[in-house]
């Protein structure tokens, strides 16, 4: 607590001193929520493996639960063909025009999103043959990389009158996520 001054007197219930008490909450907020998060994401990972291939197996293409609708989502990823070389990719990667994805690699993410632009750009469809997009690589890529298709689980809220996710700090500072 500040010494009892003419300058803290009036900081004393001030719109300033109510801004920082509501950052100091939202950061206590924000340290929960990432508690929560590390605590939810390897149950999401562990999951979702497991119901992609639930719907793979029966040829499900959607699935409705509780107001929610899920689908696979194809996403396409890039590794380097058996036997090819980090640094022979970074050759062709200069050769194709694409050095911006070479420092003294590659990365993997980067030309994962190229190649995911050049699919919609493109659009192909989910359950695409990968050779069709390895086909729209530049040569001296296609020779060395290999497209395999990877799926992701999309969650879409079809609820109907769903409140949108709206949590607030009220005045007194206690959370409320049930609003009225």
């Amino acid at each position: 607590m500040l010494p009892s001054t003419p300058e803290t007197e009036a900081f004393e219930n001030s719109p300033e001193q109510e801004a920082f008490r509501k950052f100091a909450r939202l950061t206590a907020l924000k340290k929960d929520l990432n508690a929560k998060l590390r605590e939810i994401e390897p149950q999401l990972r562990a999951l979702e493996p497991v119901l992609l291939g639930y719907l793979g197996q029966n040829g499900i293409e959607k699935i409705q639960v509780d107001g929610f609708s899920m689908a696979p989502a194809r996403e396409p990823w890039i590794y380097a063909m058996t036997g090819i070389s980090r640094r022979t990719v970074c050759e062709a990667l200069k050769l194709s025009g694409l050095g911006r994805f070479v420092t003294e690699n590659y990365s993997t993410r980067s030309l994962t999103a190229y190649v995911r632009e050049l699919e919609e750009h493109n659009a192909l469809v989910a359950g695409a043959d990968p050779d069709a997009l390895r086909q729209l690589l530049p040569d001296a890529l296609a020779k060395v990389l290999e497209v395999r298709p990877g799926f992701k689980l999309k969650v879409y809220d079809r609820r109907k009158n769903a409140p949108a996710f709206d949590f607030e700090v009220t005045e007194e500072g206690e959370d409320n996520d049930n609003p009225e």
